[in-house]
C-alpha cells in the first residue's frame, strides 16, 4: 500500500525529516493525497513503484509512483522526490504543486478521460529546484544518507534553519555532516584531529 495516505479536505499535515521508500501501490505508492494539503520539508521520497493498470483498455504504468495528488495541494522544500516509477509527482485533475529547493524529476498530469502527460510543465519548476542523481550512500540497503559528492548538499533554502554542522540546509531527510570530513594525515599542515573521514584535502 501507500507509504502515507492523507484523506481529508481539512487536513494540513507537515511531513518533516521523513523517509518514504520502496512501497508499491496503484494509488500513490509513496504518498496519496486526496484533497487537503501537505507540506513536505527536508524529506526523501524515493524508489516507490506503481504497477501497470488499465486505461482505456490499454495497460500503462499506473501514474503516481512517488506522490499521487488528487485535487489537493502539495508544497515541498529542501526535499528529494526522485527515482519513483513511473513518475515522481502526479496531478489528477486540479491538484497543485509549489516546489522549491528540491530535487525532482518527472511530474505528470492526468484527467478522468484517461489522458496522461508525463512531461507536464508545473508552476515553480525554476525556483531553485534541481533534477540530478542524489548520490545516496547505499540505497539498495536502505541507506539514504548523502555521499560527499552529492549535488543535494548546501543547496537548500538559504532562509531555512541551518544544518547541525552550521552550513546551508541540504536537500533530503538526512543532513550531510561536514564536520566529519577533513585531512586525516597527522603530518599534514591542515591535519584535522576531529575528522572521521579523509576528504583528500591534505597539503
Amino acid at each position: 500500500g501507500s507509504g502515507c495516505f492523507i484523506n481529508s479536505t481539512n487536513a494540513s499535515p507537515i511531513l518533516e525529516r521523513v523517509l518514504i521508500h520502496d512501497n508499491q501501490s496503484s494509488n500513490g505508492a509513496g504518498l496519496f493525497l486526496f484533497q487537503g494539503e501537505v507540506n513536505i520539508i527536508n524529506s526523501t521520497i524515493v524508489n516507490n513503484v506503481s504497477p501497470d493498470c488499465s486505461v482505456n483498455d490499454e495497460m500503462i504504468p499506473c501514474p503516481g509512483g512517488g506522490i499521487k495528488n488528487w485535487n489537493g495541494s502539495v508544497t515541498t522544500s529542501n526535499s528529494i522526490i526522485r527515482s519513483n516509477y513511473p513518475d515522481d509527482i502526479y496531478f489528477f485533475q486540479s491538484g497543485s504543486l509549489n516546489a522549491s529547493y528540491s530535487n525532482i524529476d518527472i511530474v505528470s498530469q492526468g484527467d478522468e478521460s484517461g489522458n496522461y502527460n508525463n512531461e507536464y510543465q508545473w508552476d515553480g519548476a525554476d525556483i531553485q529546484n534541481i533534477n540530478e542523481n542524489s548520490q545516496f550512500t547505499d540505497p539498495e540497503n536502505g541507506d539514504f544518507t548523502l555521499l560527499p559528492s552529492s549535488p543535494c548538499i548546501d543547496v537548500g533554502d538559504p532562509n531555512s534553519e541551518l544544518d547541525p554542522d552550521g552550513t546551508i540546509a541540504d536537500m533530503g531527510a538526512y543532513a550531510f555532516d561536514q564536520r566529519d570530513y577533513g585531512c586525516m594525515d597527522s603530518e599534514a599542515c591542515n591535519y584535522d584531529p576531529e575528522a572521521i573521514y579523509d576528504d583528500g584535502s591534505c597539503i
